[in-house]
């Protein structure tokens, strides 16, 4: 039979860099996770003659007291509208396909976020046991 012995020090060392490491799974995580409710977004977004897709971006991960947070957006000053206000979706937007379940057209960002936010949820669950 083996014994290990560990002491109160150790063990803090150890908390406390699960700490970091969790910390930094995390960020790997909501960066991961950012990037693809923007591609979802995307193939949500209306399209005309382009440029609202291209304007999508994603800041990276930024710790905020106790909170991680990411930025996903459009920066096009029609970004907004498309994604709020009521419209009927012109000939190219009718004809890009549902994602799974989801329509093409308004709330593009919103609906991807409310769909999968258990799936991002429990993804990051997954991520932060790499830290062990």
């Amino acid at each position: 039979m083996a014994t290990n012995n560990i002491n109160f020090d150790q063990l803090a060392d150890i908390f406390n860099q699960a700490g970091e490491n969790v910390e930094s799974k995390m960020m790997e995580g909501l960066t991961e996770i950012s990037e693809d409710l923007l591609s979802v977004a995307d193939q949500l977004a209306p399209l005309w003659e382009g440029g609202l897709m291209e304007g999508g971006s994603v800041d990276p991960p930024k710790k905020m007291g106790d909170t991680i947070q990411s930025r996903v957006g459009y920066s096009k000053e029609y970004a907004l509208r498309r994604h709020e206000e009521s419209y009927n979706l012109g000939p190219i937007s009718a004809k890009k396909p549902n994602i799974d379940g989801m329509s093409v057209g308004q709330k593009y960002l919103e609906k991807p976020t409310k769909k999968y936010g258990d799936k991002y949820a429990e993804y990051l669950a997954e991520k932060s046991k790499e830290a062990f």
